[in-house]
């Protein structure tokens, strides 16, 4: 029986994107970490990282022990989180999801609820909110990577989509993504 590796989740945050994200990295390697995903976005003037680390148990338990230390020198919120890495046994067949809305309360949540009720996991999730060109108003960018099941019928849930994002007054595009 093969042993399921573990990861480190870290989701690290600061009052800017400068340099201590990458001195967060590079402390992660130094520690032997091996950086198997990692995303760095700008919230406002904010930075946020979030990585998962993989390595020896000793590694990870080195970066561990690391983290208050370094938010002290780094001046940065770190949170972490040990976790297993997916054994890849799931079958599912990725999609990509959009919807483009007018802003509106709940709407992500409500899109999020919409995708677990129907079993489908959101592998990535990405919002960004913009001024119309057009109307001047306020539009929503939502893009998701979806894991849809194999025994999901992709007609019937992209029928549902497309009803449901009528629902929300939004424009919606559920494709599969090709390999």
């Amino acid at each position: 029986m093969t042993e399921q590796q573990e990861l480190l989740c870290l989701c690290a945050a600061a009052s800017s994107l400068d340099t201590r994200f990458e001195k967060l990295l590079s402390a992660i390697t130094d520690r032997d970490g091996n950086i198997v995903q990692c995303n760095l976005t700008r919230h406002g003037s904010a930075g946020v990282l979030t990585v998962s680390v993989g390595g020896h148990w000793g590694a990870l338990s080195r970066i561990e022990a690391a983290i208050p230390a370094l938010q002290e020198s780094l001046g940065m919120t770190i949170s972490v989180l040990r976790t297993n890495a997916e054994n890849g046994q799931r079958e599912f067949r990725p999609y990509a999801a959009e919807l483009y809305a007018p802003t509106q309360s709940g709407l992500i949540p409500a899109v999020m609820g919409f995708f677990n009720d129907a079993q489908v996991l959101i592998r990535d999730m990405s919002a960004q909110e913009y001024r119309s060109g057009v109307s001047g108003g306020e539009l929503l960018n939502l893009t998701l990577i979806l894991d849809v099941p194999m025994n999901l019928s992709p007609q019937s849930l992209r029928e549902s989509y497309m009803d449901f994002c009528d629902e929300l007054r939004a424009d919606g595009v559920l494709d599969p993504i090709k390999a």
